[in-house]
């Protein structure tokens, strides 16, 4: 799809995004789509809401798993996104960000902790 000359509207990007959300075979595309077009050309809520309900199931690809990283927290925010995504899904990711962000604290202590008592 054209992101630029011509550039289409934004519904056609969010229809061609939320199609390669809501089929797991098409993930990968959908992580390399989102990576390479430019964030002003489509609204991140129907993405976000395709992918919803598949966070935490069968259903949940590396790929999907790649977009939920902190970085896609720095993208969200190089980018000021943050408006074009409604209360209730970002109070959501950032619940999944602070639990990503407590596991990795959680795993550091504890590999401190074993570290420190095969020392001893």
């Amino acid at each position: 799809m054209p992101t630029e000359n011509p550039r289409l509207r934004d519904t056609a990007y969010e229809v061609a995004l939320v199609a390669l959300a809501t089929n797991p075979s098409y993930h990968k595309d959908l992580l390399f789509t989102v990576k390479s077009w430019p964030s002003v050309i489509y609204s991140a809520l129907p993405v976000i809401s395709a992918i919803e309900p598949q966070l935490n199931t069968s259903s949940m690809t590396n790929s999907l798993k790649e977009l939920m990283k902190p970085e896609l927290f720095d993208f969200i925010d190089k980018y000021n996104l943050q408006d074009s995504i409604h209360e209730k899904n970002s109070m959501q990711i950032m619940i999944q960000r602070c639990c990503y962000l407590f596991y990795i604290a959680v795993s550091t202590i504890l590999l401190r902790r074993v570290t420190m008592k095969i020392k001893q």
